[in-house]
C-alpha cells in the first residue's frame, strides 16, 4: 500500500532526526572547554576580518530588535537598516554589487553576516542585490552595468524580481508570461498578471 510505505519513509526520516545522546557531549565540562574563537575559524572559512566588520555595524541600535512594530513600521526599519548597510564601510570598502562577478565570497560573506541580526534584512538585501543586481551583473552588458550597478549600490534605484503569476505558484520554470524586445517595443504575452517582492510597492518601482 502506498499510504503504509509513505508512513514508513515518514518514521524512518523521524527516527534519523533524533538526537543520540552521549554522556561526554552534553556535560557542562565539556561544553565550557569549547573556545567561541576556535569554534568560529572553524566554521567560518573566508573573509573573516570582513565578517567581523559587518558583526561590528550590527551592534549600532538601529539593529537591534524591536517587537512591537506593526507590518509597516517594520517594513520602513528594515529599509532603513539596509541603507545603513550600504553607506557602511567595511575595512576601507564599501558593499559592491560587482562582486558578485569578481569577488562573489566577499559578496555571500556579507550578506550571510546579516542573517545574524535579522533574517528580514538578509531577505530584503538578497533580493536587491542577488536577485535583481546579480541578473544584471550576469545577464546585462558593459552599458547596463555601468548604468544600473552604482545606483543599486546606494539603492537610488530599489530592485525587485517578479517571480510567478497569479494563481500560477512558485514554478518559475512554468510561467507563461513572455517579453519580447521588437526595436524599442517590449511587448508581454500573455497579459497575465506578475507578483512581485514588497519593495516595488514600497519604492515605486
Amino acid at each position: 500500500m502506498e499510504a503504509n510505505r509513505r508512513l514508513n519513509v515518514l518514521e524512518r526520516q523521524l527516527c534519523a532526526a533524533q538526537v543520540v545522546e552521549g554522556p561526554e557531549l552534553f556535560e557542562a565540562a565539556a561544553l565550557s572547554a569549547i573556545c567561541p574563537k576556535q569554534l568560529e575559524s572553524l566554521l567560518v572559512h573566508d573573509n573573516a576580518e570582513l565578517r567581523s566588520a559587518v558583526y561590528d555595524l550590527l551592534k549600532e541600535d538601529i539593529f537591534k530588535p524591536n517587537h512591537y512594530l506593526s507590518l509597516l513600521e517594520f517594513r520602513e526599519l528594515t529599509l532603513q537598516r539596509l541603507k545603513r548597510f550600504v553607506t557602511a564601510d567595511f575595512n576601507g570598502r564599501g558593499f559592491d554589487v560587482r562582486d558578485y562577478l569578481d569577488d562573489p565570497r566577499r559578496f555571500m560573506a556579507q550578506l550571510e553576516s546579516l542573517s545574524f541580526c535579522d533574517y528580514s534584512l538578509a531577505i530584503k538585501a538578497g533580493v536587491h542585490f542577488t536577485l535583481c543586481g546579480g541578473t544584471i551583473c550576469k545577464l546585462g552588458t558593459a552599458k547596463h552595468h555601468d548604468a544600473l550597478l552604482p545606483r543599486l549600490n546606494t539603492l537610488d534605484l530599489p530592485g525587485c524580481f517578479g517571480m510567478t503569476e497569479l494563481g500560477h505558484g512558485s514554478n518559475v520554470m512554468g510561467i507563461e508570461t513572455a517579453v519580447s524586445a521588437k526595436g524599442r517595443v517590449t511587448t508581454a504575452v500573455p497579459a497575465a498578471a506578475v507578483l512581485v517582492n514588497g519593495s516595488s510597492v514600497l519604492n515605486n518601482v
